[in-house]
C-alpha cells in the first residue's frame, strides 16, 4: 500500500528505490527514473549515489505500468537482472523488484528466483519473512487515496 499511493492517477512511467537497513527498516524511498507511458531510463549513478548516501543494505524497486497489466515484461526481466548485478556488486541485496497496475502489483523476483531468498539478517532462507513480504501480491486489491496534490485521505 505504502508503494502504491506512488501510482495512482500517473499516466507515465516511474521507478522507486526503497532503501533498508541491516534490520529490514525502511530508510527512504527515492524516484530513481521518470519515463513515457511504456519506457522508463535506469539511472545506475543515481541508484549508486542514493545506495551510498544512505547507508542502504537492502533495495526494493517498484515501478508501475500505466494503463497494463502487473505482468512483467521481457524488458522489466532484463532491467531486474541489470539491477540486482548493480547492487549486489556494492554489497547490498536486491530483494525484489515489483510491477504495479491498476490496483494490483506482481513481484518480478519471487517468478524468478521463487520466495525463499537468503535473509539479509540471517543469511540464512527465510521462508516465513517473504510470506509475509508477499502476502496479497496474487489477490488483493487497494483502496489508497493518489499521492498528488489536492488529493484528500478518505
Amino acid at each position: 500500500e505504502f508503494l502504491y499511493r506512488h501510482f495512482v492517477g500517473i499516466n507515465y512511467e516511474k521507478l522507486y528505490m526503497m532503501m533498508f537497513n541491516n534490520r529490514l527498516n525502511l530508510l527512504e524511498c527515492v524516484l530513481v527514473s521518470e519515463g513515457v507511458i511504456n519506457c522508463s531510463e535506469v539511472m545506475m549513478r543515481k541508484v549508486s549515489e542514493c545506495i551510498i548516501y544512505k547507508g542502504a543494505a537492502v533495495v526494493v524497486f517498484a515501478h508501475n505500468h500505466p494503463q497494463g497489466l502487473a505482468i512483467p515484461s521481457q524488458t522489466d526481466k532484463e532491467i531486474t537482472e541489470i539491477l540486482r548485478t548493480h547492487v549486489e556488486n556494492m554489497g547490498v541485496q536486491m530483494m525484489d523488484h515489483l510491477v504495479f497496475a491498476d490496483k494490483r502489483y506482481a513481484s518480478i523476483m519471487k517468478k524468478e528466483y521463487g520466495k525463499c531468498r537468503v535473509s539479509p539478517l540471517s543469511q540464512k532462507i527465510d521462508a516465513d519473512f517473504y510470506d509475509r513480504f508477499y502476502e496479497g501480491s496474487d489477490s488483493c486489491e487497494y483502496r489508497v487515496v493518489p499521492n498528488f496534490p489536492g488529493a484528500e485521505d478518505e
